[in-house]
């Protein structure tokens, strides 16, 4: 289960990496300029908004996880056919890029609730041994299509892409999820038939408003992700700006990423002696530290070296955030929770987030938009360190 989920997690950053990161750079290349950029970029978080949930409360009805995860993902390697008619028809690019990510993006915490899942019925599983395959083929991935970007263009994404996804589904098709599946159905019986098919949509949305930690945790991260996300997205624009290229970007990518493999390797000794609540606020402190570097630097090789800082950001919170989860929220609403948190705090963050730095950028600069949206980061990492130091003290 190890490695047919490491190479699962490994297929789909390698899938995400070709498709979204140089977004911006392709948007550009193709005569759009940093609103429109913003545009496309708001296009896909408002799919990321409007699926999750949906996507999170159907998983929670399933006892099968892989066929649907499959469905999307062919779907999303014919959606990429329309990317060279996009490169003429603004419209068209938007709407592509809202169907990849309703059908990629929102896959992203699909796979971790998945394997976590499987891993409660016992088998041994370590989820950053897994997710640390998604770190590395991210970063060889980013390494290698940076250069051949500069070299071949944007056309070659496209073809790139759709075989990225069939390895993807082949792997997928190697996982077992009987047992989980068997599990789930008989726990569900001895509920009673009204709990066969799970808990109903609005009614695991009332428990988590009605979470207190669940709540905090959420506001806390969505308005940190105001300030990440257009940070991260424009930094392809900032290299450029700076003189760099795509072969800089996929440098950077590769430090970003490959960074991310000590923290998630270490995860399971990390968790024995911090809880996870304290990695979380650690990790957002970090997340203020990245977004920092990459504004506030202003030559593009040290912009590169900047991405190291993922270390102390979300190399400890991708670990940290489903262990967290899981000890938050009940067991079964965790994939609607999961797809809830994603749709808030990636979808409608990014929607905000995006449109309003698109707008920023273009009227006053994208290295201006950068310095101005790192003030979100550092409302939010505030914010969640204040709830957590709070809830203590009372406790005590």
């Amino acid at each position: 289960m190890n490695w047919v989920f490491g190479f699962l997690q490994g297929m789909y950053w390698m899938s995400y990496c070709i498709m979204f990161p140089f977004l911006v750079r392709m948007c550009t290349e193709f005569g759009y300029d940093d609103f429109q950029s913003g545009v496309v970029l708001t296009g896909a978080t408002i799919a990321n908004l409007v699926m999750q949930p949906v996507i999170g409360s159907i998983c929670d009805k399933l006892l099968h996880i892989k066929p649907l995860f499959v469905a999307m993902f062919a779907a999303g390697g014919a959606f990429s056919l329309l990317l060279p008619v996009g490169k003429k028809n603004f419209a068209v690019l938007f709407v592509t890029f809202l169907l990849l990510s309703a059908c990629i993006q929102t896959l992203q915490y699909i796979i971790d609730i998945w394997s976590v899942r499987i891993s409660m019925t016992g088998v041994e599983y370590n989820y950053g041994f897994s997710r640390s395959f998604g770190s590395v083929f991210y970063a060889v991935t980013a390494l290698c299509f940076g250069p051949a970007l500069d070299k071949w263009g944007m056309d070659i994404i496209t073809p790139v892409f759709i075989v990225c996804c069939a390895v993807t589904i082949f792997v997928a098709f190697l996982g077992n999820e009987k047992g989980a599946a068997e599990m789930l159905r008989e726990q569900r019986a001895a509920g009673g038939e009204k709990n066969n098919s799970g808990v109903p949509f609005v009614k695991a949305v009332m428990m988590l408003l009605k979470n207190k930690k669940y709540m905090f945790f959420l506001i806390a991260y969505f308005v940190m992700q105001i300030g990440n996300l257009p940070v991260y997205n424009y930094a392809a624009r900032k290299f450029e700006i700076l003189g760099g290229g795509s072969s800089l970007f996929g440098l950077a990518l590769f430090f970003m990423a490959i960074s991310e493999v000590p923290m998630l390797v270490s995860l399971n000794k990390l968790r024995a002696h911090v809880p996870a609540e304290t990695l979380v606020m650690l990790s957002f402190f970090g997340m203020v530290l990245r977004a920092s570097g990459i504004a506030y630097v202003g030559k593009p090789v040290l912009m590169a070296f900047a991405f190291l800082l993922q270390i102390v950001s979300y190399g400890i919170f991708i670990g940290a955030m489903i262990i967290y989860m899981s000890e938050i929220v009940p067991e079964e609403i965790l994939f609607t929770a999961q797809t809830v948190f994603a749709a808030i705090s990636i979808g409608l963050s990014g929607v905000i987030g995006n449109l309003f730095g698109g707008y920023v950028a273009n009227t006053w600069g994208v290295i201006e938009m950068m310095h101005f949206f790192v003030i979100f980061t550092v409302i939010g990492s505030v914010f969640f360190a204040l709830t957590v130091l709070l809830g203590r003290k009372k406790k005590a």
